[in-house]
């Protein structure tokens, strides 16, 4: 069970483990990139637009917030489950997004075509693991 405070919190902090796995990922493959910008690889790299990704991770994760923010019982506590499958539906939502939406898997992260689509289960255990971190820091 969670509280309030949880609920309040949780868009934001648990945006942090999002961007900067995200940022870090976009910061090694910049650094690589230099001074290679005649490589269409680079070219469809540096063309990822970072800031909607940016704003749509804050967007899911206040969506996500609203649910749970519906979901409390009597005393005011989120259960733990439907914390994990809040997290595992952002999880899947941004994974579907992030792979059909902008190709990221092979574009930011260097996955090949017929590999991509592990990001799928990777990101329902990862966003399940983010919220039950966060509800641990947060209580």
């Amino acid at each position: 069970m969670m509280n309030m405070d949880f609920i309040k919190g949780s868009s934001v902090v648990a945006t942090i483990p999002t961007l900067l796995y995200v940022g870090m990922a976009q910061n090694r493959n910049r650094i690589q990139a230099l001074g290679l910008a005649s490589n269409p690889e680079v070219i469809d790299f540096l063309s990822i637009p970072y800031e909607t990704i940016v704003v749509g991770i804050f967007v899911a994760y206040g969506i996500t917030n609203m649910i749970l923010q519906k979901n409390k019982d009597e005393e005011d506590n989120v259960p733990r489950s439907k914390i994990l499958l809040c997290g595992a539906s952002l999880g899947l939502f941004l994974s579907i997004v992030g792979r059909f939406g902008f190709d990221l898997p092979i574009k930011m992260f260097k996955m090949s075509e017929s590999s991509s689509w592990t990001v799928h289960p990777i990101a329902i255990v990862l966003y399940m693991i983010i919220f039950l971190y966060v509800e641990k820091i947060i209580k």
